[in-house]
């Protein structure tokens, strides 16, 4: 009996613990929209409000595919450097940008391009997250985090093209984390957080030590 009791009780005193996930829009093709993304057992809604020249989309680019000038942005394309360390800065795959109309600069393009004005793009997740990090790319001014939690803001300025910058963060209950470009391009990626642990109820331990005083008084008995 005490051998049980004891099980139960590890059991229920291990609480749920935080695990983190990344979403780091891997596994899609050049220009796909993505409305939605998941990792970790978690979920978030994508929504954009473009400025000028966007479009209404979150779309993915290749940074080792950036096409040209013409058709394309090379600003976006690796080698990418730390903006702070001026190190190389770890190749990035796909990131996600705020499409500009294709049409824009003469098009019609057919390569994803970042929109040169910039916008916002918005993720609502369907359970509440701790945000951890991210990475954003090119020459942001301005660029801003916020969340749907009071005081929760972060701003970050990259001087040059093809730089980019890993942001530490300490977001915690969030459920509406917004990137705002201001009116410049640029990219964004790897945004991690993780599911905060729930802990365990007050009353708890008091619980379990009764638990353990019947289950030591049951034996007791029987042994009498």
């Amino acid at each position: 009996m005490r051998n049980t009791v004891l099980a139960a009780g590890f059991v229920v005193l291990a609480p749920f613990a935080a695990s983190a996930a990344t979403f780091d829009f891997e596994g899609f093709a050049p220009g796909t929209t993505i409305n939605s993304v998941s990792d970790g057992g978690v979920t978030a809604s994508i929504t954009v409000t473009p400025n000028g020249n966007g479009l209404p989309a979150a779309q993915i680019f290749d940074t080792a595919n950036p096409g040209s000038n013409a058709d394309g942005d090379p600003d976006l394309g690796i080698p990418f450097v730390d903006a702070v360390t001026g190190a190389d800065f770890a190749n990035p795959g796909n990131v996600l940008i705020v499409q500009e109309d294709p049409t824009a600069d003469g098009g019609p393009d057919t390569n994803p391009d970042d929109a040169g004005d910039g916008g916002i793009i918005e993720f609502v997740f369907d359970q509440v997250v701790n945000v951890l990090s991210f990475e954003v790319f090119d020459d942001v001014t301005n660029f801003t985090v916020t969340t749907d939690v009071a005081g929760q803001t972060e701003t970050v300025n990259i001087g040059e093209d093809n730089e980019a910058l890993l942001v530490l963060l300490n977001f915690e209950g969030v459920q509406t984390l917004t990137f705002d470009f201001g009116n410049a391009s640029g990219a964004i990626d790897n945004i991690t957080f993780e599911v905060p642990a729930i802990p365990l109820p007050a009353g708890m331990p008091l619980l379990l030590a009764g638990l353990a005083g019947l289950g030591y008084m049951s034996r007791r008995r029987r042994n009498v």
